[in-house]
């Protein structure tokens, strides 16, 4: 049989054993535990910040693409409306279609047409290619 004093020691290690996480022994390996989960979830962070990061990159630079090849479509554009222009001009002078056709100025407008369709396809691919590695 119990006295009140030992009764009162005994309820006192059996609630203070219930409020601890570990038994006395068992608390360092709970550590450890613990450490190593931050350790993984810090470093999984890390990567994922990596990761979103370098996303962000390949985004911007397709933006940047992007706006590169509407201002070689505008350029386009304007080449375009520029040989309509000159080739209705020189029409109505009763030029020749033939002389319309191999007009220096018109010669030279379809080359630049031809170098910036070049530079669109280039651009195109290269987007491609960064859309690809995603």
């Amino acid at each position: 049989m119990l006295t009140g004093v030992q009764a009162d020691k005994m309820e006192f290690s059996l609630s203070a054993s219930r409020m601890l996480p570990c038994q006395p022994g068992d608390c360092m390996g709970l550590l450890q535990r613990i450490k190593d989960d931050l350790r993984t979830g810090i470093a999984t962070l890390r990567l994922g910040t990596v990761h979103a990061a370098g996303r962000a990159l390949e985004e911007t630079e397709l933006l940047r693409m992007r706006l590169e090849l509407r201002n070689l479509d505008q350029q386009l554009s304007d080449l375009y409306k520029d040989i309509g222009e000159r080739a209705v001009d020189m029409k109505e002078r009763g030029e020749t279609a033939e002389r319309v056709v191999y007009d220096a100025e018109i010669v030279r407008l379809v080359k630049e047409v031809e170098v910036v369709k070049e530079s669109q396809k280039k651009l195109e691919a290269e987007m491609e290619a960064i859309r690809n590695e995603q």
